[in-house]
């Protein structure tokens, strides 16, 4: 970092909050880590899929043989950002196998393509997306847009609190704890865990807990394992890879915390 960087960074004057979060992880300022690159580094190089530069769910046969597996939600109101992990034994580290987003208008476009034909002529025939923006029925859509071959030992994810003083909407929250009950009971897991966000986050804030997390995936060899994303999105799918570190972090010698830099 430049002299008049760190002294800024030092005394905070004239830098917004994130400008001096950045600062202080010893980040280049001019272009923070990740927001000007991720389209380089997460989305593909080749033509949009289905007018999408998200990637279509992976083929968990591709990602077999782990004896112990894990799976790490962050369940969002546009979509579902997964992580899975795995293990060959007790005795040997967690890795990222995969991780990956579900817009929910992609759960919605199949969710209408299961509907049963008998359906067809009725006024259940208009769709999903035009009947319903929220509840039940979006929960469900997102819940079955997880691969049953995703199935894993460990279902880990966050469960939504009412926070004193916090900003976000109480409805939005009701929405997203409906989208996780309906994933916790989509797939026959295992074990269902979960974690309330400033318990996995430790209270850092998100700038600089997003660039730490994109530093542990290069550091670990894993971003090739993050499939296309959007750059919008990307931060939820750090934030589901950073559930699942958080939860592996006990059982596990790769040690990875978020109040902990790199």
């Amino acid at each position: 970092m430049a002299k008049q960087s760190r002294i800024a960074a030092r005394d905070g004057r004239n830098m917004a909050p994130g400008a001096r979060n950045m600062a202080r992880e010893g980040l280049n300022m001019a272009k923070p880590s990740g927001i000007a690159s991720r389209d380089a580094e997460y989305a593909p190089n080749t033509a949009p899929v289905n007018g999408s530069i998200t990637a279509p769910a992976p083929n968990m046969a591709e990602y077999g043989g782990n004896a112990l597996s894990l799976v790490s939600l962050d369940v969002g109101l546009h979509g579902l950002a997964v992580a899975r992990f795995g293990r060959s034994s007790h005795n040997l580290p967690w890795e990222l196998v995969v991780a990956w987003y579900i817009p929910v208008a992609d759960a919605i476009t199949a969710a209408d393509a299961r509907r049963p034909s008998h359906i067809s002529a009725s006024s259940e025939a208009i769709p999903l997306g035009k009947r319903h923006k929220r509840g039940p029925e979006i929960w469900r859509a997102l819940a079955k847009a997880i691969p049953a071959e995703a199935c894993a030992d460990i279902l880990i994810l966050e469960t939504m609190v009412v926070y004193e003083g916090s900003t976000v909407d109480p409805a939005d929250l009701l929405e997203l704890q409906g989208i996780c009950g309906a994933c916790a009971t989509a797939l026959p897991w295992g074990r269902v865990e979960r974690v309330e966000a400033k318990a996995w986050s430790e209270g850092v804030p998100k700038d600089v807990r997003h660039a730490r997390l994109e530093r542990a995936l290069a550091d670990r060899g894993w971003r090739g394992r993050v499939l296309p994303v959007p750059a919008r999105r990307l931060n939820d799918v750090l934030d589901a890879v950073g559930i699942g570190l958080w939860w592996t972090a006990g059982t596990s010698t790769r040690r990875w915390s978020a109040s902990l830099r790199p």
